[in-house]
């Protein structure tokens, strides 16, 4: 049974306030910014029990862009995702340790960002962002952080529509891996308390989103995705350092 004090609520409803705020006005953001907070608070709040929580912000927010969402995308990234999280949920039980995986998916990410500022062009297309999905899906399974490889593969998409699309593809990539955490006993009934504590914060969070979303579209959704994918990544690394 999961025990927190009041202060450890405070602190859990507040970061996902906070990460609430910048999925609702960027396209994802949430585990990237709760997760690491989270794991110091109690790490039976991670991953299951956010990414179960993360499921009612992502269909606020596809409700609110529905009209945005690019379903060719959303398909490739979904086939993506869908192998990737079964191999990140066997990763996560049968073969590496949290450590060497931590390193190897923050490297993914760190190198993802490096290419999307380079001189060189990122190729776009399905085959990346079907790629992007399944490391996504690889990511988000083992660590809880699985939006910025998806983020980065469809960076260049208008900010309305990579809102709307990353949402409804956390809806379905995140119910996924929950099934596949709970058919590994790594999610069930026990961590839904940690569930409720994590939801209302979100609620305070999508509606500051609203007011930052006309700010982002005036050219700064992409600037804001590559420094949180780079923060994502460097959280993971330091989650595994110490």
């Amino acid at each position: 049974m999961l025990t927190l004090s009041t202060f450890e609520i405070a602190a859990a409803v507040a970061v996902m306030a906070a990460g609430a705020a910048v999925q609702g006005s960027v396209g994802f953001g949430l585990n990237v910014v709760a997760a690491p907070i989270l794991i110091q608070i109690n790490p039976d709040l991670v991953p299951g029990p956010l990414l179960a929580a993360a499921l009612v912000m992502s269909l606020m927010v596809a409700r609110r862009d529905r009209s945005g969402i690019n379903r060719p995308a959303l398909t490739w990234a979904l086939a993506g995702r869908l192998p990737g999280a079964t191999l990140g949920v066997f990763l996560l039980v049968r073969v590496f340790s949290d450590w060497s995986l931590s390193v190897f998916l923050a490297s993914v990410i760190l190198v993802g960002a490096a290419l999307s500022v380079a001189p060189v062009r990122l190729p776009q297309g399905r085959p990346v962002i079907a790629l992007g999905g399944f490391v996504s899906g690889v990511a988000g399974t083992t660590t809880g952080v699985g939006g910025p490889p998806m983020a980065l593969a469809l960076q260049h998409i208008p900010p309305r529509q990579l809102r709307g699309t990353m949402s409804v593809y956390f809806l379905v990539g995140a119910s996924f891996s929950l099934a596949l955490l709970a058919a590994w006993g790594q999610f069930g009934t026990r961590h839904l308390v940690a569930v409720g504590i994590l939801v209302p914060g979100q609620l305070l969070g999508y509606v500051l989103s609203g007011r930052l979303v006309p700010v982002l579209e005036r050219g700064y959704t992409r600037p804001a995705l590559l420094v949180i994918s780079v923060a994502a990544a460097l959280s993971v690394l330091i989650r595994a350092l110490i």
